[in-house]
């Protein structure tokens, strides 16, 4: 798995993988990807764990993101049942 935590448009998209075990079956995920600068929304995923894989990955496409917001920071976050669990931040740039 390629891990990495700045991209451009040239990589088209990336993934966002949430991964939980069986014990949160039935519980309602929210993940959320937000301009850090801005504190604004440019993506969310709402969605009831099940218990049929223990990952579960989205995929972002980069240009409709960069076309809301712009280049710079992101947070991709995600919450169950309204408390935030977990994080990690991302840079969207033209160029590496």
């Amino acid at each position: 798995m390629d891990i990495r935590s700045s991209f451009t448009p040239r990589d088209g998209a990336f993934y966002v993988v949430v991964e939980l075990d069986d014990k949160f079956t039935g519980k309602e995920i929210v993940l959320g990807m937000k301009d850090t600068a801005a504190d604004s929304l440019v993506a969310e995923h709402r969605f009831t764990w099940d218990n049929t894989q223990d990952t579960r990955a989205f995929r972002e496409e980069i240009p409709p993101i960069v076309d809301k917001a712009g280049y710079g920071r992101y947070r991709a976050s995600y919450s169950i049942d309204g408390q935030a669990i977990a994080h990690t931040e991302f840079t969207l740039s033209a160029e590496r």
